[in-house]
């Protein structure tokens, strides 16, 4: 019998799905922008989510289902604080409806009791581009991001304990890993650690589990490259060739993101002979800006580009021209922190 293969990177993500409350919808966007400021003397957190350059995915994608009903919904729900999205289009949250299953009720009352996401504004572009700004407010912080260590463990448990209870164990994890996790989710550990400006994340396991963890963060992208390269070794058509190197083009460029974004954020890796901490932010109250923009270059929006932007008029929402991201993240910072 083949051994269960199981990415550890994959396996890590599982772990910390208690966050992840909803799903993707029709409503794209081709860059967030993630800006957190820490007021001194409080214990709260000042953010605003800005989706850049909204449009309708099907239009995207030239699919005869316009989907543009579905991302007007989608639209309404993001000005109303009925949801929100982490980085890209498909990992969208909503808090529309409280999960059923248990873990999932317990992270959405606890997102819900410290979190307030307030009506924002549009900001036009060129190009008939728009995009729109989210304040959100965290509060009670420190207790907002302890909150989910008990939620991250009782995950971990269950994980864990199947996989010790499995004849044979995944295939990419040792023993002393799962044990280690296993103490870990009965100990109360602190999973994740707050303090103004930074936020860390803190994961046991043995060195060869996190070596195998690296690896696979690391060759991913050049795996795929490899393939590209391959198939084009091989092929003698002109017009495949062609799409072949269109296609490696692309990968690249989006691995030029990739690297752009990890250069931009502040962030730093600390590993242990029995754990591994990563955290993002400078700390010291320090304002944090992340900048993802994972998926590919949205071209100028149309027809059903320019119907949504018509609708978001009807939103009775501000819509601020001629003015840059910088300025509003400026005009952000200067408000929260007076400085």
């Amino acid at each position: 019998m083949n051994r269960r293969t199981v990415s550890p990177r994959c396996c890590l993500l599982a772990c910390v799905a208690t966050l992840a409350l909803g799903q993707s919808g029709c409503l794209v966007f081709e860059k967030q922008t993630g800006y957190f400021v820490f007021p001194a003397g409080k214990d709260h957190i000042q953010a605003l989510f800005v989706y850049e350059n909204l449009a309708v995915g099907s239009e995207m994608k030239d699919k005869k289902d316009t989907g543009l009903d579905k991302a007007k919904a989608d639209l309404v729900d993001l000005v109303e604080g009925k949801a929100f999205y982490l980085g890209s289009p498909l990992l969208r949250s909503s808090l529309k409806e409280v999960p059923k299953d248990p873990q999932g009720k317990l992270a959405f009352e606890h997102f819900n009791k410290h979190v307030t996401i307030r009506k924002g504004f549009f900001l036009q572009g060129g190009e008939g581009r728009f995009s729109y700004c989210q304040p959100i407010v965290i509060n009670d912080a420190k207790a907002f991001f302890a909150g989910w260590n008990p939620l991250i463990g009782g995950n971990v448990a269950k994980m864990t304990e199947q996989a010790l209870a499995a004849k044979e164990l995944p295939a990419n994890f040792d023993r002393k890993t799962l044990l280690l996790w296993q103490k870990a989710a009965k100990t109360s550990h602190a999973w994740l650690t707050y303090q103004p400006g930074r936020l860390a994340v803190a994961w046991p396991g043995s060195p060869q589990f996190f070596a195998k963890v690296k690896h696979e963060m690391l060759t991913q992208s050049m795996s795929q490259y490899r393939k590209r390269i391959a198939e084009l070794a091989k092929e003698d058509n002109a017009e495949t060739r062609k799409n072949l190197w269109q296609a490696l083009e692309k990968d690249m460029a989006g691995f030029d993101r990739l690297l752009d974004m990890l250069a931009q954020t502040p962030w730093s890796v600390d590993h242990r002979p029995e754990s591994l901490t990563l955290a993002i932010g400078l700390g010291a109250g320090e304002p944090l800006r992340i900048d993802a923009a994972i998926g590919d270059p949205l071209p100028p929006p149309g027809p059903l580009g320019a119907q949504l932007f018509e609708f978001s008029q009807t939103l009775k929402v501000p819509l601020r021209q001629n003015v840059t991201l910088d300025q509003v993240l400026d005009e952000f910072r200067k408000e929260h922190m007076g400085k």
